[in-house]
């Protein structure tokens, strides 16, 4: 450890196996038997104001996600950015399972629903996503599962920007909380603070374990169903045969924060759906098959249209006006400056929009939308 700790751009002492940078502290955990030796140890060093990272064997794996994070915690970065500067976009789980695995320290989960990207000049520099939980902690709550930055850039307003658009997704799908968890190994849970949230509960140590060969492997995964143990013998007793030792934690706490009340949002979203259909059950019903057939004294055809266009037509010009008199069914007049009449029509002649040659009508395709019934580029441009 005491290599890739020096990598921190920050001098450190070594104090009773810990690695002291001032008001932060790193250290192995301790293995023994004893629940609370990681947790004692973490209130020690709160009581003296310092926040001790405790890291077990298998985390140094992920040693640079985790000297990123004490360098985050020590305020060390190499670029400063306001968050006012970027924008905010759903991104896709692949993207955000790979920002995941290499920023943050617990790498990416299978549990996310949603996920939210902060971009920079187009540079994904933090992601924050929303998801389940593996057990169903509350009814109607959605849990903040992970939040992370690019490494070395502090994003100044970033988490808050990124909640703020959480909590309105949130919202919006008819959530009542948004529930979240802070390790006391990592965290003291000022982020949370930060935003709002409020301690629910707080965790005891809990255990996991480390095998033979120093793999972590979940409490979850030791149930005595899932590992074929003998009915005689307990779980602890089953994993310690087959070699396993259980390791603990510094305990966990329970965020959450209260959306607001759903209950005038899902009334406005039922009423509005509601109106929608009516709408267009009215329309189906008694505007869209309600037509008529209008002779045209400008073209010399006639046009089927509905009762309810033609009425606004004829209001809006006092007579009724085809689309190739003026290039809408509604009559819609375009301004007199805006209109192109051609001026090569009396020769026979009209200029391409594109090649912007003159050339003889039979050199265009025919276009019946058009008020000369020829296309506006001629058939070697269109080709």
């Amino acid at each position: 450890m005491k290599n890739w700790l020096a990598d921190i751009e920050k001098d450190f002492i070594v104090v009773n196996d810990m690695y002291l940078f001032g008001n932060v502290a790193v250290k192995l955990a301790n293995l023994d038997e004893d629940k609370n030796a990681n947790l004692t140890d973490y209130k020690n060093m709160q009581k003296k104001g310092v926040h001790l990272i405790t890291v077990f064997p298998h985390e140094l794996d992920r040693q640079d996600q985790y000297r990123n994070y004490i360098k985050s915690v020590l305020k060390i970065h190499s670029q400063k950015i306001h968050a006012r500067k970027c924008r905010i976009s759903e991104i896709d789980r692949q993207k955000a399972k790979a920002f995941f695995n290499e920023y943050h320290i617990q790498g990416a989960n299978n549990l996310g629903i949603v996920f939210f990207g902060l971009f920079h000049l187009e540079e994904l520099v933090g992601v924050l996503s929303l998801g389940r939980h593996h057990r169903q902690i509350k009814d109607n709550a959605i849990v903040l599962d992970r939040l992370c930055f690019k490494e070395g850039i502090q994003i100044v307003g970033g988490a808050s920007k990124l909640f703020k658009r959480a909590v309105e997704w949130s919202e919006l799908h008819g959530y009542e909380s948004i529930v979240s968890f802070s390790d006391n190994r990592w965290s003291l849970g000022g982020v949370y603070y930060a935003l709002n949230f409020t301690l629910e509960k707080d965790y005891p140590p809990d255990y996991s374990y480390l095998d033979t060969y120093g793999n972590y492997l979940s409490k979850q995964s030791q149930k005595k169903q899932l590992v074929e143990c003998p009915a005689e013998l307990t779980e602890k007793e089953w994993a310690a045969k087959r070699g396993l030792k259980r390791i603990w934690d510094c305990g966990k706490k329970r965020w959450v924060f209260q959306l607001a009340d759903t209950t005038e949002i899902k009334k406005h979203n039922k009423e509005k759906k509601s109106s929608a259909l009516r709408v267009k059950k009215h329309y189906e019903k008694h505007i869209k098959n309600d037509k008529i057939t209008v002779p045209c004294a400008f073209c010399g055809e006639e046009h089927t249209i509905m009762q309810l266009s033609y009425d606004l037509n004829v209001k809006k010009n006092g007579r009724f006006i085809c689309i190739k008199e003026n290039g809408s069914i509604m009559g819609k007049k375009p301004k007199d400056h805006l209109r192109k009449d051609n001026p090569y029509a009396s020769l026979g002649q009209k200029q391409c929009t594109k090649c912007s040659r003159i050339l003889p009508f039979e050199c265009f395709g025919s276009d019946k939308s058009r008020r000369d019934n020829y296309a506006s580029r001629c058939k070697e441009c269109r080709k």
